[in-house]
């Protein structure tokens, strides 16, 4: 599924049902299978797109995501999952690492963002998203030296930010059948993929 299929799905799931929820992978430690911007969206009935690493870590949140939209819960949330076990914040892996999840439910407001970075991704335009306590934002790209990153307070205030737009290109330079066969694959990943090649076929 593409970056633009993963936000027109989130869309089509607020219109449907009025709120979905977000979750993304917002920091990762060591051996961890979600990985920084992971993401993934949840409906009110469980149906999903994108991953944030699988297993019984993905599973608890999906079903945190699906209790907040039941909840009513309008206030993102995140959560530190540790992959061992019998340690505080077990995510039930023992891959060693970490990764902390958030958790934003989106609705019927949320639109004007979600068409912003459908339409920043249609243009190949450079943006970036915001992602903190009171929910979910993204700016187009103004400011030079944006870096995905993710801080926290003892407050409890947090917040993640995520170059998010053309950065996504992949150049491929040649288009034999390896350079074509490249280009499919990334294709399918979700990049946009520029092929450089001095043969005109």
């Amino acid at each position: 599924m593409s970056p633009i299929e993963f936000w027109q799905f989130t869309a089509t799931a607020i219109k449907e049902a009025g709120a979905a929820a977000l979750i993304k992978v917002v920091e990762s430690k060591g051996s961890s299978p979600g990985k920084q911007k992971f993401m993934m969206a949840v409906t009110s009935v469980g149906k999903i797109a994108g991953t944030i690493g699988g297993g019984a870590m993905e599973n608890k949140m999906i079903n945190a995501a699906k209790e907040m939209l039941a909840a009513n819960s309008g206030s993102p949330v995140v959560q530190l999952m540790v992959h061992r076990k019998n340690v505080p914040d077990s995510s039930g892996l023992i891959c060693s690492g970490s990764q902390t999840n958030a958790i934003i439910p989106l609705n019927e407001n949320d639109f004007g963002t979600i068409e912003s970075i459908i339409a920043a991704l249609q243009n190949r335009a450079d943006g970036y998203m915001v992602i903190n306590q009171f929910g979910l934002q993204y700016f187009m790209q103004t400011e030079q030296g944006v870096s995905t990153a993710f801080k926290a307070d003892e407050k409890g205030e947090w917040e993640y930010r995520e170059c998010y737009g053309k950065s996504e290109t992949v150049y491929v330079v040649g288009s034999g059948h390896v350079g074509l066969a490249i280009c499919r694959y990334l294709n399918f990943m979700g990049y946009y993929v520029v092929c450089f090649d001095c043969r005109e076929n």
